[in-house]
């Protein structure tokens, strides 16, 4: 059986507000023009099969995935957050990511950096050392029984998508 993880960072926050807590920081201009269109993205992407969403619930993060829940349709209630997303490490992702549902083909995570280009490094060869630029979508195809048995390397990225890299609306 072959799962499918999308991984996605949040889109570009605004720093304007030394006030506000990192964990408030909305979305700035740049943020709120690139969340639309790589949701758009995503949902051609994904087609007719949504994956299960999962996000942080820091406001930048939560923010950018009810975007793509938007675009694919997904009653944005059903969107799952879990706190430990929020500065989580690679260690921290692959728990979170393990405990998922077993008939959960395709997944979408919404995170940050550090931890989820370290997480995609784990889990692909090929993006070890990569750094994810805001509202990144890397698209994987995991060799794994179950989320409960990913190990390193066993993923395949298919697809980065940046939002610089879309033709403008």
């Amino acid at each position: 059986m072959s799962l499918s993880l999308y991984l996605v960072r949040h889109a570009k926050s605004a720093w304007d507000d030394p006030e506000l807590e990192d964990f408030e920081r909305p979305l700035n201009a740049r943020g709120r023009r690139d969340a639309p269109r790589m949701a758009q993205f995503a949902a051609d992407l994904c087609g007719d099969r949504p994956p299960v969403l999962l996000s942080s619930p820091a406001v930048r993060a939560v923010t950018t995935a009810r975007r793509f829940a938007e675009a694919m349709r997904i009653d944005p209630r059903r969107m799952h957050l879990d706190a430990r997303l929020y500065e989580a490490t690679a260690g921290d992702w692959l728990q979170i990511v393990r405990e998922q549902p077993a008939d959960a083909e395709s997944l979408m995570a919404f995170g940050h950096n550090p931890g989820i280009s370290e997480f995609a490094g784990w889990l692909c060869d090929a993006l070890r050392g990569y750094e994810f630029s805001t509202a990144e979508l890397v698209a994987l195809r995991l060799d794994a029984p179950s989320w409960a048995a990913l190990t390193p390397g066993c993923g395949r990225c298919e697809r980065r998508q940046k939002p610089k890299a879309l033709p403008e609306a």
